[in-house]
């Protein structure tokens, strides 16, 4: 999984992924807790 400070690249890379059908990143807890914020 992609766990890194710079969390811009990371929802960027994140976007990419679910576009592409790739949801790891939106079972990550990461992308939970940006989405809550």
């Amino acid at each position: 999984m992609y766990y890194r400070d710079d969390t811009k690249d990371l929802e960027e890379l994140c976007d990419i992924l679910d576009k592409t059908d790739m949801s790891i990143c939106s079972k990550s807890p990461m992308r939970e807790a940006n989405t809550l914020q």
